[in-house]
C-alpha cells in the first residue's frame, strides 16, 4: 500500500519533537468548495478521512472536527483512541467511527 510507505517515510520527518503531533495523509476532495478554518477541504462536507501513523509511545492530543471520522486499522497493535473520555483499543482489522464534534485523541502504548 502506497500510503503506508509514505506514512513510514513521513515518520522520519514529522516527529513529536518537531511538532508532528498528528502524522497523517489527509484525503481531500479537490472539487469541494467548502474549506475548513485551517484552509483545506475534507473528503466530503460530512466525512473526514486520513491515513494516520502513531508509533509506540506517541500520542495525538484531543481534538474535534465538524466531520465524522472513520478509522480502519490496517497494521499494528497497542494503539487506542479516547472518545469523550472512553478508551477504545484499536486492533488490526477494526473499523471505528467517531461522530462529528466529539472530543477524541489517540495514543500507542508500544
Amino acid at each position: 500500500m502506497l500510503f503506508i510507505k509514505k506514512l513510514m517515510e513521513a515518520s522520519t520527518i514529522f516527529t513529536p519533537e518537531r511538532g508532528g503531533e498528528r502524522r497523517a495523509i489527509y484525503f481531500q476532495n479537490p472539487g469541494l468548495t467548502y474549506r475548513q478554518p485551517w484552509g483545506w477541504a475534507s473528503t466530503t462536507q460530512t466525512l473526514y478521512a486520513a491515513a494516520q501513523l502513531i508509533l509506540p509511545g506517541e500520542t495525538a492530543p484531543s481534538h474535534r472536527h465538524s466531520q465524522n471520522a472513520l478509522r480502519f486499522i490496517t497494521h499494528g497493535e497497542g494503539a487506542y483512541t479516547i472518545v469523550q473520555g472512553e478508551r477504545i483499543f484499536m486492533e488490526e482489522g477494526d473499523f471505528l467511527i467517531t461522530p462529528k464534534n466529539l472530543w477524541h485523541g489517540h495514543a500507542h502504548l508500544g
